[in-house]
């Protein structure tokens, strides 16, 4: 024990020493040790908020779809849907439409245009204009029987300073056209995603804003209670070969997989 005091009192003495001689460089080692132990921690807190937000995002996003049916590498013809309307094991679908906007003039940066079919989408996705219910229907029914309306969520609209009634210019790559704010989103469900950065429209107007007429970007599809899986095989062998029948997780578990190989390189990057 003695000659262990004494060790432990001789190292001291020399670094204390060494510590005193070169001041200026041991706050530099201690300055760059404290800067690598933030900038890893940074990395991991960033892309650890990124994934929850994107998770979340996506669930709202599928909602209560059992599948989706998707065109990999292109568009979803319209021309599908009768076929899905009439088959037995088919409760229901959702046409939908995504893209990204921006306000003219510029008002913030990018957010994202969801077409949807007002009515058809109500049982796949939680979402709800603010006010009375009574108007509040109304004004969904706006989306449908008046070309160029949109919906906002609250955070969109303090962000462009644009308030229910008024009239925003959208600008798309391949159009930019007037819309008139038909209302305004309660913050739940689909009003969520992207982190409230979302408007919404009848998917006709969409398709006629984008020039993306006759095709969809996917359908979501709900099926009858004790529907086999051969009932969904069945389903798929009478669509186009081109499309996809799939789960509403798939696009959540690549985007997942890319959010976390991102932060392999940035924790590699870390410790370089």
């Amino acid at each position: 024990m003695p000659r262990l005091t004494f060790f432990l009192r001789l190292f001291l003495w020399f670094s204390v020493r060494h510590m005193r001689r070169h001041l200026g460089r041991v706050l530099v080692v201690l300055f760059g040790i404290a800067l690598g132990a933030a900038v890893f921690t940074s990395v991991r807190l960033s892309v650890h908020a990124s994934l929850q937000s994107f998770t979340r995002s996506m669930d709202f996003f599928a909602g209560t779809a059992e599948k989706v049916l998707v065109r990999p590498g292109g568009h979803v013809p319209e021309s599908v849907m009768p076929s899905l309307l009439a088959h037995p094991a088919v409760k229901g679908f959702s046409p939908l439409l995504t893209t990204y906007v921006r306000v003219v003039p510029a008002a913030g940066g990018a957010f994202l245009l969801v077409g949807i079919d007002p009515l058809l989408d109500q049982p796949f996705r939680a979402w709800r204009l603010r006010g009375e219910r009574a108007d509040a229907s109304e004004r969904w029914l706006d989306l449908i029987r008046e070309p160029k309306t949109v919906v906002l969520t609250e955070p969109l609209a303090r962000e462009i300073g644009t308030v229910s009634g008024a009239r925003v210019t959208l600008d798309h790559s391949r159009n930019r056209a007037e819309f008139r704010v038909a209302g305004i989103l309660v913050p739940e469900g689909l009003a969520l995603v992207e982190g409230g950065r979302v408007a919404l429209v009848d998917i006709a107007t969409f398709q006629e804003f984008t020039g993306l007429l006759g095709v969809l970007d996917r359908i979501d599809i709900r099926f009858k209670a004790k529907t086999t899986q051969k009932e969904i095989e069945d389903l798929a062998g009478k669509l186009p070969e081109e499309l996809e029948l799939r789960s509403p997780s798939a696009a959540r578990d690549s985007g997942t997989a890319m959010i976390r190989a991102y932060q392999l390189n940035l924790s590699v990057l870390s410790f370089a």
